[in-house]
């Protein structure tokens, strides 16, 4: 009779080896008393949370007195912050719409003038009429040393919120894929007319409405659907553009920030990156700037980023994932608002050419004056 001979399974080597620690694992777990469940730490004592936020105030004391919010359309869009006592005030551009109003820390709201625009670090030069300023007090040089603290002052006596530094220098690449600016066309119209706007695309965020005729898009004169599509087909998401259309009797114009095709929707890491604060449309496309980990949300950038002495280290400029914030170090900074002060980044409305439509003033979409229509956008980020 052959006797048959016990085969061991696989990876019975491994469980030999790990039998004498499983045991004093369990050993331990049973001469021990029952552990208690961990505790959730308190929301105040969070990154976000009162308390500790309280606990920077002697940090902002001074540089909240520095920054403004940037309201558009009665909505808070982007925070700035004063930069000179002449009234000049750095923002985020791609954020802006027309006529912006300065909100300050003593509860003043101002009318602003666009005076500029940097495309490549989308940051705007706003001016405004207002005595006794308090310019921000920069840092003499970039942080040198990452895992520190970095404070986001806004108008109250707490900062916005506070984070941890994590990368010094860093190259964000433009969003690869399809613009989006979220309308679709009346197809039984040879003009490009808006028939419908979908719901938080960039069209409905700009102010542009169902009925809405497009005349132009930046320095293209749009005569119909086709040519409308085909002047999109240049642009990336991200991207600013100024867009002028009939409505009614009426000439508008706006200023359309380009999201990205909904098409990666529902993907994990679209998901992921979704969960929080809002992210911004104009998240990529940056070379040497600074990481950090400050859960704000989009409408917190365009406004200085504090060490633990009260000095900007630079301007948050985007919100760009669920632990990822971005912002222009003060060593670029200070080369761009050389830039932007110079004049030869300045906004100017650009001549258009205009169908012959009777009865149809030029007005803007928010006052008659036609000295404050919507100036043309930044210039769009070379590629």
């Amino acid at each position: 009779m052959i006797q048959r001979k016990t085969r061991l399974t696989p990876f019975w080597p491994q469980f030999q080896e790990f039998f004498p620690l499983a045991l004093l694992i369990l050993a331990t777990l049973l001469a021990s008393p029952a552990v208690a469940p961990a505790k959730d730490l308190d929301a105040d004592l969070q990154l976000s949370g009162r308390r500790l936020r309280a606990a920077f105030q002697p940090v902002v004391a001074a540089a909240r007195k520095s920054t403004v919010e940037v309201w558009c359309q009665n909505k808070h869009v982007a925070m700035g912050v004063v930069i000179d006592s002449e009234g000049h005030i750095l923002t985020k551009a791609s954020e802006l719409q027309a006529n912006p109003t300065c909100r300050f820390y003593d509860d003043s709201e101002i009318r602003s003038k666009l005076l500029a625009a940097d495309r490549e670090y989308d940051l705007a030069l706003l001016h405004v009429d207002k005595d006794e300023l308090h310019p921000i007090q920069w840092a003499e040089t970039d942080m040198q040393e990452m895992g520190r603290w970095v404070i986001t002052p806004g108008l109250e006596a707490s900062p916005v919120a506070v984070g941890v530094s994590s990368v010094k220098s860093l190259d964000i690449p433009k969003i690869r894929g399809k613009a989006w600016l979220g309308i679709e066309m009346d197809v039984a119209v040879e003009q490009a007319k808006i028939q419908s706007i979908r719901p938080f695309s960039s069209a409905s965020r700009s102010g542009l409405r169902s009925g809405d005729i497009i005349l132009q898009v930046s320095d293209i004169v749009v005569e119909n659907r086709d040519k409308m599509f085909n002047a999109l087909k240049g642009y990336s998401p991200g991207d600013s553009l100024f867009v002028r259309v009939l409505r009614g009797q009426e000439y508008l114009n706006f200023q359309v920030t380009l999201g990205r095709s909904n098409e990666d929707h529902f993907h994990r890491q679209a998901i992921q990156n979704r969960m929080g604060a809002k992210l911004s449309t104009r998240r990529a496309g940056f070379q040497g700037i600074m990481q950090h980990d400050t859960v704000m949300s989009s409408h917190d950038c365009g406004g200085p980023l504090l060490n633990l002495d009260g000095d900007a280290i630079g301007l948050n400029i985007a919100r760009g994932g669920r632990t990822e914030s971005y912002a222009v170090p003060v060593s670029i900074l200070r080369q761009r608002i050389e830039e932007l002060q110079s004049g030869r980044l300045a906004v100017k409305l650009p001549d258009h050419v205009l169908p012959d439509v009777p009865n149809v003033e030029l007005v803007s979409r928010e006052t008659e004056v036609v000295e404050t229509i919507l100036p043309e956008p930044p210039p769009l980020p070379e590629n």
